[in-house]
This record gives C-alpha cells, sequence and structure tokens, in this order.
C-alpha cells in the first residue's frame, strides 16, 4: 500500500531550480541507462510496473528519458521517476538530482530516431544500419509528409492482436518521390508477421532486423510523385499473437488527420480503456467509456509531433 502524505508536509519530488543542480556531473539518462543494464530489465517492464502503480507513462516517454531526448517535466512524470527509484533499487533521489534545471518553453526537440523507439534498446549491426538507411527510415520528414494516417487492430477472442491495417496519405515535399518505408516493431526472436495486401504500391524489398525486433518494408510507389503531389497506400498485416492491449502512432510532422480503432471479439469487449498522448516526452491521459462497446476509437486533427494511443484492459 503506497505511504499517503499530508498535505502540509508535501513530498512529492521536484526538479531543481537553476542554479540548483545536484549532480555535478553525470547525466539523467545516463543514470537511468545504467539502472536498467544493472536490473537487466526492459523499458516494457518498467512502464508495466509504474502502470500497476498508477503511473502511466508511455514506453514512447520512457525512451525519451533513456536516449536523452527528453527529460521528465512535469508533476506526473516527476513522480513516476520517483517510483523508478524504487523499482530500480536506487537510492532516494539517485535520478531525480540528475535533471537539469527546468527549461523555459521553446522549440520542439530533435526528432526520435527510428532505432531508439527499440525496447530494449540497441545498437543496429553494420548490416542493419545499412538496411535502415536504404529503407529511407531515417529522415523521412524530408521527403514527405503524412497528412492522414487511419490506424487500425483487430484483437481476438483471446485479447491477441492478430490484425492491424492502415491507410495513409502522404505529400512528396522533393521531386521525384518513390517509395515509402514502413516497419513493425516489438518482435520477439522467430516472429515474423504477414502482409496480407496494399494499395497504391508494390512491396519493393522486405528485411528482418533480428537485433532490433523489427521487420521492415520498403513500398515502390505506383509511379515517382511530384513536389506538393499526394498519394494514398493502404496496407494490412496479420500479426503473430501478441498482447500489447494499446495501439499507438508516432506523428514526426503534424498530421491533418489521425485516427486510431482498436477492434474487439464481440465475446471480449475491454472492461477500461484510455486514450494518451505523449507530447515532448510528457504523456497525458483520458479515461474512455466503454459501456456497450466493441471497438474503441480517437480522432485527431492536426496532432503532432508526438504520439497518439489507445490502451485498454479487461
Amino acid at each position: 500500500m503506497a505511504q499517503m502524505t499530508p498535505p502540509f508536509a508535501d513530498a512529492r519530488p521536484v526538479r531543481p531550480r537553476a542554479g540548483e543542480r545536484r549532480a555535478p556531473t553525470t547525466a539523467f539518462s545516463e543514470l537511468l541507462d545504467e539502472a536498467l543494464r544493472a536490473r537487466a530489465v526492459t523499458l516494457t517492464w518498467v512502464r508495466d510496473r509504474l502502470a500497476a502503480e498508477g503511473h502511466r507513462t508511455s514506453l514512447t516517454s520512457l525512451s525519451y528519458w533513456r536516449s536523452g531526448q527528453r527529460v521528465p517535466e512535469r508533476q506526473p512524470s516527476l513522480d513516476a521517476v520517483r517510483a523508478m527509484e524504487s523499482l530500480l533499487g536506487l537510492p532516494a533521489d539517485h535520478l531525480l538530482s540528475a535533471l537539469p534545471a527546468v527549461r523555459r518553453p521553446g522549440p520542439p526537440g530533435p526528432l526520435v530516431d527510428f532505432v531508439d523507439l527499440v525496447d530494449p534498446p540497441q545498437d543496429p549491426t553494420a548490416e542493419e544500419s545499412a538496411t535502415l538507411a536504404t529503407f529511407g527510415f531515417e529522415g523521412a520528414h524530408r521527403r514527405q509528409r503524412v497528412t492522414l494516417a487511419h490506424l487500425v487492430v483487430d484483437v481476438d477472442e483471446h485479447g491477441d492482436d492478430v490484425r492491424i491495417s492502415a491507410r495513409t496519405a502522404i505529400r512528396a515535399i522533393v521531386e521525384g518521390l518513390e517509395s515509402y518505408s514502413m516497419g513493425l516493431g516489438g518482435l520477439t526472436e522467430g516472429e515474423t508477421a504477414a502482409l496480407l495486401e496494399v494499395h497504391g504500391a508494390r512491396v519493393g524489398r522486405e528485411a528482418h532486423l533480428s537485433s532490433l525486433g523489427v521487420q521492415a518494408w520498403l513500398l515502390d510507389l505506383d509511379r515517382p510523385l511530384r513536389v506538393g503531389e499526394s498519394h494514398v497506400i493502404e496496407h494490412a498485416l496479420r500479426l503473430p499473437p501478441t498482447r500489447h492491449q494499446h495501439v499507438e502512432y508516432y506523428a514526426e510532422q503534424p498530421v491533418r488527420e489521425l485516427m486510431l480503432w482498436a477492434r474487439f471479439d464481440a465475446r471480449r469487449p475491454p472492461a477500461s480503456a484510455e486514450v494518451y498522448e505523449v507530447n515532448d516526452g510528457e504523456e497525458t491521459a483520458t479515461p474512455l467509456d466503454v459501456h456497450g462497446l466493441c471497438s474503441l476509437s480517437t480522432i485527431r486533427h492536426g496532432f503532432g509531433p508526438g504520439t497518439l494511443g489507445l490502451r485498454w484492459s479487461w
């Protein structure tokens, strides 16, 4: 049972003010990475145990913190860091004291790299690095803009994700755009997904990046696109039996329309659910009314950069 603290003795963790940084040298991200490696646990393990203690922190946020591209700033995130210290067997303030002074609001930081979304973090092999470059994952936002994304996941009576489909509209911002790359992460050794159908493009190459747990496809467009020209791609994947209990979309740039739709077998509708957003490494979540529903959905207009997700439980 969590110990309650009376209001007059507010012991919520706080970040040091400017000029009050308590850790002289080691960065927060380095300490977090070191603690995770010492315990031999993944970010997924941390996320699940934080959720069990009432701290809703997304895998994307934890990836940001571990890579050093973002740091926790808002009070719910600081509370989660305090809980992480306990989970990882660290002294109090071991991580909190390494946080820099509060930043003033400013432009968003750099986009997250594709490999930073992999859990547990792995360094790609030379061959995998070459594949990532060939498939064009890095720097895709400099060649195209995603203007519409509709993502649909089907969940069977056992609670396993079995199929995912997507309709994506892109606009070329370079002359002669010829391809579109997509990847599926979170695969364990031996797991593969099957590409059931593709419209608006054809499969050019497929690769399995085993050390990253990623399966990737390079889709060749019907023809090269001119600057400013738009095109729609639709595809569907049959998934290996997995039970993620969430679906999310990471938007590198603002998306004009983003829709997530989770569809459940009528024999096993969700008991609870929420929609969550991760912006600048900070998560906010809103409960959904699931009474009488066998599907969950959320739609955002002008969303991004950031992550939009649906999460459910039985």
